[in-house]
């Protein structure tokens, strides 16, 4: 009996050990090498070419199975495929942390002027009432719209954004380079220029007194071929570029086609750049795809702010027959800006 136990032990851990079997490690090691392909091109910023930044806008879902397969692997004593996968959770962990923790106070000076920012992209075949109803609602002090055409543009004008709205800039358009810029502040100067690829809007507000720059983006969507996704790169370049050079407290909004995953927008953070949705602990959250039948996965929507002005709240938009969540901005000046 004696001996007829003992060889059943190692049958039996044999058998443990053998699962998940070696088809099974294979396919691991696959997705292994294929999720630290793309944590590669995190590391190193590549980020134009052809249809890698769709597939990076997927970052946190491709790399989130590296977790159990090191984990799993750990235990059945394969090293070198549970370092692997752990350096790629560790990488997941590294482009996550300024959004788990961003860091950073939001002092307001009393009586320091308030001010609400929203923002839609209502999508250039949308005319739906209720959608010019939804981006009214919040009755934010500026307005700022992407994808408007002149159905739309009518909806609100019979909605009373004259009445709501008595400063405007606006240029609707049946294509999706439609935009619009209404405002309960004096709009001292603005312009619609050619921003990177796409055209956009530099507007400068008399905020109480005291001057605000708003820049109103919208670049094309990286999705068919290198040049575009060049073109779309170089075009946050210049949305950059444009909201970069000197001049007073500074709010950048617009559907950006770009997320925290994105090498390009990644380097326009860092241009001295603070997303509001992060700024505020919401930088996990999602403004696109809203219609489709998949919930939405990733935030292309964004306010962007200089030194100068900091947010106090934040909120999402829902816009009726929009792929797309707009987003509301509660902002504040900080003492001494100027």
């Amino acid at each position: 009996m004696t001996e007829s136990r003992d060889t059943a032990r190692p049958v039996e851990s044999r058998a443990a050990n053998s699962w998940p079997g070696q088809t099974g490690w294979l396919l691991a090691w696959l997705a292994v090498a294929a999720m630290g392909a793309l944590a590669i091109t995190q590391a190193l910023g590549f980020g134009r070419i052809g249809p890698l930044p769709v597939i990076q806008s997927l970052t946190p879902w491709l790399l989130l199975p590296a977790f159990p397969i090191a984990v799993v692997a750990a235990w059945r004593q394969r090293g070198a495929l549970a370092l692997t996968a752990a350096g790629i959770a560790l990488a997941l962990l590294v482009l996550s942390a300024p959004i788990a923790f961003p860091g950073g106070r939001r002092d307001v000076a009393p009586g320091a002027p308030r001010f609400s920012v929203a923002f839609a992209n209502v999508y250039h075949h949308n005319a739906s009432a209720t959608a010019g109803e939804s981006v009214l609602a919040p009755d934010a002090d500026v307005l700022a719209v992407v994808e408007m055409n002149e159905a739309m543009a009518e909806q609100l004008e019979q909605l009373g954004v004259d009445e709501r709205y008595p400063y405007r800039l606006a240029r609707p358009h049946w294509s999706s380079e439609g935009l619009g810029l209404y405002s309960k502040f004096p709009i001292v100067d603005g312009e619609i220029r050619r921003i990177g690829s796409r055209l956009g809007m530099e507007v400068r507000l008399d905020v109480d007194g005291q001057p605000v720059r708003v820049f109103v983006v919208h670049p094309f969507p990286p999705v068919s071929d290198g040049r575009t996704s060049r073109e779309w790169a170089d075009s946050l370049d210049a949305i950059g570029d444009a909201a970069t050079t000197p001049g007073p407290p500074t709010v950048v909004v617009g559907d950006f086609n770009a997320s925290r995953w994105h090498p390009p927008f990644r380097d326009l953070l860092g241009r001295g750049l603070r997303d509001v949705h992060e700024w505020m602990g919401r930088g996990f959250s999602t403004s696109w795809p809203v219609a489709w039948d998949l919930p939405p996965f990733v935030r292309l929507d964004h306010a962007l702010l200089r030194p100068g002005v900091v947010p106090t709240g934040v909120r999402e938009l829902h816009v009726p027959g929009s792929d797309h969540r707009g987003l509301v901005a509660d902002l504040a000046l900080t003492q001494g800006s100027t």
